[in-house]
């Protein structure tokens, strides 16, 4: 009987009064818009009351001007070219860049575009022709455009800074006995597009791993820059495919330091005790590094990490590792591959808590058969894992994590799960599409949406305790669509956020069009 009330006071503690959440939502149709079909990136709402949206076609980019009621003022298209590969796409004060490759048999080409918000007149820039392997161009819409860029190849990254004030990445080593190229770091600057730091990374070793970027940020004179890099051993052919030849066993973060008169570099964990993934806050001078690290030789969460870093100094003036408890770790299929864990986001409270949601990834293993059940060959697939919600304190204690937990069928591996959060008043917002929730014990919350027609647009609320309630916001009957967030999804001045869903429209001639309708939430 004391079980059984100790697990209903849990339930009531956890799970509030749904009434206690309200969000204002504008549903917010383009008029006149020549069919607004694209996936939705970003939005910049101007002083005036236009909003400009950035949508992403295939090979192209394309931007609408709307006016306070919706109306479209301008439309824009950018092509980025067959022959041409886009790697990143951000903003920085009032202007728009657009950075791609252009790959030639023997060389390629970096190039920066830049244009005013206002006039959508680009201006391309060459900056780079050389030697630079292959990039990734971004096509999930789960990821960011100012996160890391890694190709399976090579591991080529392109990471924008925390203030968009520049960009940076990392030439690959030759990956011939005969070639002595070195791996070379290179950050450039928005405004200028042109570099303004670099350093050659001359150790003997330096062909064995392979810089994953994660993070940077430069001080105010823009000649220092902090930079935050997984390294990894590099598999024998640097081309080959196979997603098995990173050993993260003998992975290592480390946090390095450039300037214009040298290079220097601190290791922060190593082997089993590297952190999964580590994500980067910037409080004044101080840096703060925050993670989540598995059990040894086990899929499961252990622990929270965190490291204090006095960026004059370059030192590190606390750590700590916080453990989670066993009552809270989930298992994972052991069979499948890891990628990093994909952080949605990061917030920081008034008393110095942050806030941080993560989703766990992997990567599956699928066999390819013929008609007679006969292996082809095998292929992978992203699966999209358990969600986690933690409160951590200054020090990188933790307060508390709780655990979204999806389900074990249907579209588990797929992106119609994908989430985004805003925090106001020292309050969490995470918002998912789910067909129903369920509370489970030990702080667990079970949801699941196995059809598009059935999942309702839900919202989760978690106060400062960790106690939590939740709210159908759009019924599955009104949109019989999955709604996705823009991709990097951010809170603006208003604490507003911004989601789109696809559409299907029928003309009597019987053509079907695809747009995407867009809807604006602001609890």
């Amino acid at each position: 009987m004391k079980k059984i009330l100790l697990g209903l006071s849990l339930l009531l503690s956890l799970c509030l009064n749904a009434q206690d959440i309200n969000c204002a939502i504008e549903t917010i149709d383009i008029n006149n818009s020549k069919n607004f079909s694209y996936y939705a990136r970003e939005v910049i709402e101007k002083p005036n009351g236009e909003k400009l949206f950035i949508c992403d076609g295939y090979r192209k980019i394309v931007f609408y001007i709307v006016d306070e009621d919706n109306n479209l003022i301008k439309q824009e298209k950018y092509t980025i070219g067959e022959d041409n590969e886009l790697i990143s796409l951000y903003t920085f004060k009032n202007k728009i860049y657009i950075i791609y490759i252009h790959y030639d048999k023997k060389t390629s080409s970096i190039y920066a575009s830049s244009s005013d918000i206002d006039t959508l007149n680009f201006t391309s820039k060459k900056i780079f022709t050389g030697k630079v392997g292959h990039f990734q161009e971004l096509k999930d819409i789960d990821i960011d455009y100012t996160t890391p860029v890694r190709s399976s190849m090579v591991g080529n990254a392109l990471v924008v800074s925390n203030d968009h004030s520049a960009f940076a990445f990392c030439l690959p080593p030759g990956d011939t006995k005969n070639d002595d190229t070195k791996s070379k770091l290179i950050i450039y600057s928005s405004e200028t597009l042109d570099p303004i730091l670099e350093h050659t990374f001359n150790d003997e070793d330096d062909k064995k791993f392979i810089y994953h970027y994660k993070a940077f940020t430069l001080k105010d004179d823009m000649k220092t820059a902090i930079l935050l890099a997984k390294i990894t051993i590099r598999p024998n052919n640097p081309f080959s495919t196979k997603t098995d030849g990173y050993d993260n066993r003998y992975s290592h973060y480390e946090i390095e330091r450039l300037t214009s008169s040298g290079f220097e570099k601190k290791i922060l964990t190593t082997g089993s005790s590297s952190p999964r993934t580590l994500t980067m806050i910037e409080e004044n001078d101080n840096i703060k590094l925050f993670g989540f690290y598995s059990q040894t030789n086990k899929f499961r969460l252990k622990g929270v990490c965190f490291f204090n870093i006095d960026s004059n100094s370059f030192s590190v003036k606390s750590s700590n590792f916080s453990a989670i408890s066993s009552q809270l770790n989930v298992d994972i299929n052991d069979k499948h591959i890891y990628w990093p864990d994909l952080i949605k986001g990061v917030h920081t409270a008034d008393n110095g808590d942050n806030l941080i949601t993560f989703e766990i990834r992997s990567k599956v293993q699928s066999n390819m058969t013929d008609g007679q059940n006969r292996l082809i060959k095998p292929y992978f697939y992203t699966s999209y894992g358990n969600i986690y919600a933690a409160r951590i304190d200054s020090e990188g204690n933790l307060i508390w994590l709780r655990g979204i937990q999806k389900s074990q069928s249907g579209h588990k591996g797929s992106t119609h799960l994908s989430f985004s959060t805003l925090f106001k008043d020292n309050e969490l917002y995470v918002f998912l599409n789910t067909e129903e929730i369920k509370v489970a014990k030990n702080g667990r919350i079970k949801i699941s949406a196995d059809k598009a027609e059935d999942a309702d647009f839900t919202v989760l609320k978690f106060d400062a305790k960790g106690n939590y309630t939740y709210k159908t916001l759009l019924d599955h009957n009104e949109v019989k669509s999955y709604i996705h967030p823009f991709v990097g999804a951010t809170p603006n001045s208003e604490n507003s956020i911004y989601f789109y869903s696809s559409k299907r429209k029928q003309h009597p001639s019987g053509k079907v069009d695809t747009y995407q309708e867009i809807y604006k939430i602001k609890p």
